[in-house]
């Protein structure tokens, strides 16, 4: 039985959720109706604290605002959740972190 990636075990975690931001401009095929340009994830730890997974944005489309929009969509939604976002950054990631501060 061949490994699933990361992502696909993430989806099936009842605790993860995820704000997707998509270009529908730029869909390509029938099935294929939105282009996702951006993505945030998210778990609910307990009753109090939620931590952020991870952040996402296409190379092409960077400093658009995609990443602070999707931000402020994803704090909006913890807030209904939690009192508290956590979440990990590396110390030489400086795009990261001027989003996040």
């Amino acid at each position: 039985m061949p490994m699933q990636t990361n992502y696909k075990i993430e989806l099936k975690n009842r605790l993860a959720h995820y704000i997707v931001s998509n270009d529908e401009k730029m869909a390509v095929g029938e099935y294929d109706r939105q282009f996702i340009v951006g993505l945030a994830g998210f778990r609910i730890m307990n009753d109090e604290e939620a931590h952020l997974i991870n952040i996402a944005v296409r190379d092409s489309y960077c400093h658009r605002g995609i990443g602070q929009g999707v931000l402020i969509s994803l704090n909006l939604a913890i807030k209904s959740e939690a009192d508290i976002i956590t979440l990990e950054v590396r110390a030489s990631n400086h795009a990261a972190k001027s989003l996040y501060i």
